[in-house]
């Protein structure tokens, strides 16, 4: 896609690391020494990990800000979704992630933190309706349990699982079921990680990100940084909420293959 990778690669990497170091501007280089060693160099993996998390997190308007910043588009050569219907958007001044902009989906895993993050995706299992299901581009399976319906997943409510399966193999989160514990595996979250990946690089966000100039904590001097801190505009999360919980699927038998579905093999 991109002709120049190597230059947008390294350009992308600086300004992570411009984003990384803004809080903590004018550490002593004595620093460095001690950063040399591999129980230091892990943390600062995962550091670097806990940044790319919260860039994820800035694209979570994906496609449905490419498809009002462009102007009216041709539907047909867009993949139906039976949300386009559904979806509203609005401007959403975004958190920064640092000092008091930390947001309450940040921090160690508490109580509070866990269950912001479930509520973001209430379900990642949807059904609708067989006329809704004739339009698919990639088509599903009926539910087992009620036939007259479809199956399907929303992707960015795949992704919002994958990015909080990250989240806890960050701050080392100890798994409390056999399931959970297969997610966490190291298999999986490689998964995650390039599933989030393609989806930023199939309809990420493209609103442009001001430089400031700012203090160097140290000296006093001026620095110029990047904000994260500005406008964007954004699907209406709790619209796509309420669309999916109205068409949850709570109990779902997946072993047991409808008569019909057997005949098609």
């Amino acid at each position: 896609m991109f002709t120049q990778d190597q230059r947008l690669s390294t350009d992308l990497s600086l300004h992570d690391k411009q984003l990384e170091s803004e809080p903590f501007i004018g550490h002593k280089s004595t620093e460095i020494e001690d950063a040399q060693s591999p129980a230091t160099s892990k943390k600062r993996l995962w550091v670097s990990l806990i940044i790319v998390v919260q860039w994820i997190i800035l694209g979570v308007s994906f496609f449905f800000n490419a498809v009002l910043w462009f102007g009216p588009i041709d539907r047909a050569s867009v993949v139906y979704s039976p949300v386009h219907d559904a979806i509203r958007f609005h401007d959403v001044v975004y958190a920064s992630g640092f000092r008091s902009q930390v947001t309450k989906f940040q921090g160690p895993p508490t109580v509070e933190v866990e269950q912001a993050w479930e509520e973001l995706y209430p379900s990642t299992m949807t059904r609708v309706s067989a006329a809704e299901a004739a339009k698919l581009a990639n088509k599903t399976v009926r539910i087992p349990d009620d036939p007259e319906n479809y199956l399907v997943s929303i992707d960015v409510f795949h992704q919002m699982h994958c990015l909080n399966i990250i989240r806890k193999k960050v701050w080392g989160v100890v798994p409390d079921t056999y399931v959970e514990e297969k997610m966490l595996e190291l298999e999986h979250v490689d998964h995650c990680v390039d599933s989030i990946r393609q989806s930023l690089m199939c309809s990420g966000d493209v609103t442009p990100l001001p430089w400031k100039w700012g203090k160097n904590e140290t000296d006093g001097t001026d620095l110029l940084h990047p904000e994260a801190h500005v406008v964007h505009t954004c699907l209406d999360w709790n619209l796509l909420i309420h669309w999916a919980e109205d068409r949850k699927i709570v109990n779902l038998t997946r072993d047991k293959k409808p008569v019909e579905e057997e005949s098609k093999k």
